[in-house]
């Protein structure tokens, strides 16, 4: 190496003009840039380097067990679809692509990151079915006479992994609206042993649904009403059915009754009364049949 100093002997040592005069001459003397406040030194190339996705220095890396997370890293959602995670000095960024277009997620951390993908992933996602144990937890919580614990069930389940929205959230919701009337008309059946699948009243709840949201008291009072009109009906069904009385029948005059009365032989008139007497019995046996149901 050159010993070539260009610093002024009357002034006080200068290392940094030292140094500079030796990058002049002397190539391996720029290494000495990484010891100095110079932009572009060792270190700072160091630094670029890690922060690339070269394969080699991310072995080096992973091999010190260093995870750089500058480099984009994969990450699954819920329903298996994939994604990529990275940083910069913006913070943490997760990325998902729905319906070709790449959506990006900012946090201070790599978990909310993640976190607000997969919520917002979950919130394009239809209500998926229910297990046959996650039914039999939703009718035995209705059984009990806990309707409202048994729809909230319900509709959690339903959304999966969108557990974190509040009660406000999803009932304003107008994409959910569909979903919780199915929740009311099926926690409503659960607190109903006596209803038999009816194709008439489910059109009846079905129609009601277009007009407003339905809640469990709502289908249960339409299932009421529904009863009385088809209890009304076949009572007017079965008065349809009666024979009317000829509507001229002559009617003769209490004279001529009277007189006819008189006229008659005392055989004529035990035949009178027997009849009539037949005549009561059957009138009485059809009130009992029309009026009683005996």
């Amino acid at each position: 190496m050159t010993n070539r100093i260009k610093n002024d002997p009357w002034e006080p040592w200068d290392q940094n003009a030292h140094a500079r005069d030796l990058e002049q001459t002397d190539v391996f003397n720029r290494l000495t840039d990484d010891a100095i406040p110079v932009r572009g030194g060792l270190r700072t190339k160091l630094e670029e380097l890690a922060n690339t996705d070269h394969p080699e220095v991310a072995q080096v890396l992973a091999d010190a067990g260093i995870k750089n997370p500058r480099i984009p890293r994969r990450f699954y959602l819920s329903d298996g679809k994939e994604g990529t995670v990275f940083a910069d000095d913006a913070g943490f960024h997760a990325q998902i692509v729905i319906d070709g277009q790449t959506l990006t997620f900012t946090a201070d951390n790599k978990d909310d990151a993640m976190a607000a993908a997969e919520r917002h992933a979950n919130s394009l996602r239809g209500p998926r079915e229910l297990t046959e144990s996650e039914l039999l937890r939703v009718a035995r919580l209705a059984q009990s006479g806990q309707s409202a614990a048994a729809c909230d069930l319900y509709v959690r389940l339903r959304l999966d992994g969108e557990a974190q929205r509040s009660d406000e959230e999803i009932l304003t919701d107008p994409k959910l609206t569909s979903l919780l009337n199915t929740a009311a008309i099926t926690i409503w059946r659960y607190t109903r042993p006596d209803y038999v699948l009816d194709q008439e009243f489910e059109g009846i709840v079905a129609q009601a649904a277009e007009i407003r949201p339905l809640t469990v008291n709502n289908v249960d009072f339409l299932f009421d009403r529904f009863q009385e009109e088809r209890s009304e009906r076949g009572r007017a069904t079965r008065r349809s059915t009666q024979v009317a009385p000829p509507e001229n029948e002559l009617v003769p005059s209490q004279a001529e009754v009277q007189n006819e009365l008189e006229n008659l032989s005392d055989v004529e008139l035990e035949k009178l009364r027997l009849k009539t007497m037949h005549h009561r019995g059957d009138l009485v046996r059809k009130f009992n049949a029309d009026v009683l149901g005996r």
